[in-house]
C-alpha cells in the first residue's frame, strides 16, 4: 500500500470517527471534519491511490482543460470523452436547468451558453495567473508571493460553482519546488483523489517546465 493509501484511508476513517453531521444545499447530508490537512512528497512517491478506481486520464484533461487550456467551456472536455462538468454546463439561452427536473436553478447572460461561467479557466485565464506563476518560477525563484486564487469575488455570481479547490502556493526551497494546494469543500470519497492527482501531475510538470 501506497504512503498515500494510507494517509487517504486515515483521513476517511478521521471523518467518520470524529466528524460532524451536517445539512447542505444539495439535500443530502454531508461528514464534515474542519481544516483536515496532510503532506506529500511528489518526488519521493506519485500520489496516485491503489484502493479505490481513479479515472487519471478524467483527472489530468480536466487540469489541462483549467490551466494549459485556461478554459471554461465544456465542450472541450466533452470532445475528450470527460463529462465530469455536464451537469454544470449553461444552455444556449443562457439557463442553467436541473436536468432531473428540467428547473431553471440560475440565469445567465447567454454569452457564456456551453460554459460553466466566469470560474476555474475563465479566471486562470482572465488573471493570466498560470502565466504569471511560470513568469515567476523562472525568473525570481526566490519570490515568496506565488498565489494563484480562483477564488474571485467579483466573479463568484456569474459562475455556476464557486470554485472547490480555491487556492494554490508555490515556493521553491533548496532547488525543489513545492505546493500547498487549499480547497473550500471536499467530496473526499470522490473528489479529493481526483484532486491529489491533478495537482500533483500539474507540480511535476511546473517542475519540469
Amino acid at each position: 500500500m501506497s504512503a498515500w493509501d494510507i494517509i487517504y484511508c486515515e483521513l476517511c476513517e478521521n471523518i467518520l470517527k470524529n466528524g460532524t453531521k451536517v445539512s447542505n444545499r444539495t439535500g443530502i447530508d454531508t461528514i464534515k471534519l474542519p481544516s483536515a490537512h496532510f503532506q506529500l512528497d511528489v518526488g519521493d512517491e506519485f500520489p496516485i491511490l491503489t484502493t479505490k478506481q481513479l479515472f487519471i486520464r478524467q483527472a489530468v484533461l480536466e487540469m489541462l482543460w483549467i490551466y494549459q487550456e485556461q478554459s471554461n467551456d465544456v465542450r472541450w472536455l466533452q470532445e475528450r470523452n470527460v463529462h465530469i462538468w455536464d451537469l454544470w454546463e449553461i444552455e444556449e439561452n443562457g439557463d442553467w436547468l436541473d436536468v432531473n427536473t428540467g428547473k431553471v436553478l440560475k440565469h445567465f447572460d447567454p454569452k457564456y451558453a456551453h460554459t460553466i461561467g466566469t470560474a476555474y479557466g475563465y479566471i486562470v485565464k482572465h488573471f493570466k495567473l498560470i502565466d504569471r506563476l511560470i513568469d515567476s518560477l523562472k525568473n525570481n525563484p526566490e519570490d515568496r508571493r506565488r498565489v494563484m486564487s480562483l477564488w474571485q469575488d467579483d466573479y463568484l455570481d456569474t459562475a455556476v460553482l464557486p470554485s472547490c479547490v480555491w487556492s494554490s502556493e508555490w515556493d521553491v526551497t533548496d532547488g525543489k519546488l513545492n505546493a500547498w494546494v487549499h480547497q473550500r469543500s471536499c467530496d473526499v470519497a470522490l473528489g479529493l483523489p481526483f484532486n491529489v492527482t491533478q495537482y500533483a501531475v500539474l507540480l511535476r510538470l511546473l517542475a519540469h517546465l
